[in-house]
């Protein structure tokens, strides 16, 4: 019995040396940030290895020791993206593939590209780019550019949270910051929280509703005026009219023009608010990049 468990045991132990041989030993670079923070493009490099580690099919060189093997051969890996220098770091990590890439905001939009090198033959063995329109979806992102990549489906258990569930961080607009802008002017609060398109369309709507309100309250009393004055044989049932029709058009401005403030203050509250900042500054050791964004 001892002896079946010893053979047992000694065939598991050599399957699995055998299952590690056949493994890529790869490394992923830290994305190239590009109108977005360092931070937020480490993040997303954090996501693609942990998928690659979900995929089974590789053998992933770790953050840390990567940083340290780097660090001892004096090699600064910022900015790393090309190919001669994926093939380069890759020899001293003793890499068998390389990830490189970066991760880009343009517009409204996440960009995140990928390319798998191979160290010995430089060739890129997989390249590929998908975008998403938030933050919070740059998982997804990852996971279906691994599943490409590796043809493997990548299926991680999250909580299912969205960017206005998560708490408030120091500097974002809450609900209320917006409000109250908007309640003391129609619109402010939307474009102080970046929702520039919202808020000129509130900002504009609100305008056209008081301009509108006070022209034909104008034209309603000379309605009435001219009304109060006409003479024997005027056509009063036309001049009443006309003052009958001046008073609902000012009705209809008027309820037009609380109706626009009460959603500007609402709509943080019905819709969200944006969480992203609208100014970005960013420092990668050679250069400052500043960067601003324009959203509705």
């Amino acid at each position: 019995m001892n002896k079946v468990l010893i053979a047992f045991l000694v065939f598991m132990v050599i399957a699995g040396s055998i299952n590690a041989e056949d493994k890529i030993r790869i490394a992923v670079m830290d994305l190239d940030a590009k109108n977005v923070s360092n931070v937020t493009a480490s993040i997303v490099s954090d996501f693609l290895r942990n998928d690659l580690y979900a995929s089974k099919k590789y053998i992933i060189v770790e953050r840390s020791q990567m940083e340290k093997i780097l660090k001892e051969q004096m090699f600064q890996k910022t900015g790393c993206t090309t190919t001669e220098c994926a093939v380069e770091v890759g020899k001293i990590l003793n890499a068998s593939q390389m990830i490189v890439g970066s991760l880009s905001l343009l517009g409204d939009d996440f960009y995140v590209m990928i390319r798998v090198v191979d160290v010995e033959t430089a060739e890129t063995k997989f390249s590929d780019t998908l975008s998403c329109s938030k933050e919070s979806e740059l998982k997804k992102v990852t996971n279906s550019l691994i599943s490409r990549l590796t043809g493997v489906e990548i299926i991680r258990e999250t909580v299912k949270e969205t960017v206005n569930e998560r708490p408030f961080l120091p500097g974002e607009k809450t609900p209320f910051d917006v409000a109250w802008r908007s309640a003391l002017l129609p619109g402010w609060g939307q474009l102080d929280n970046k929702q520039d398109f919202k808020g000129y369309l509130i900002a504009g709507g609100e305008i056209v509703a008081i301009g509108g309100t006070i022209a034909t309250y104008l034209m309603y009393n000379k309605a009435m005026d001219d009304y109060n004055a006409a003479g024997a044989g005027a056509d009063f049932t036309t001049l009443r009219a006309n003052a009958t029709n001046m008073q609902n058009l000012n009705t209809i401005c008027f309820w037009g023009a609380v109706g626009i403030w009460a959603y500007g203050v609402i709509d943080p509250y019905l819709f969200g608010v944006n969480r992203t900042k609208k100014f970005t500054l960013d420092y990668n050791g050679e250069k400052m990049q500043l960067a601003y964004s324009i959203g509705f």
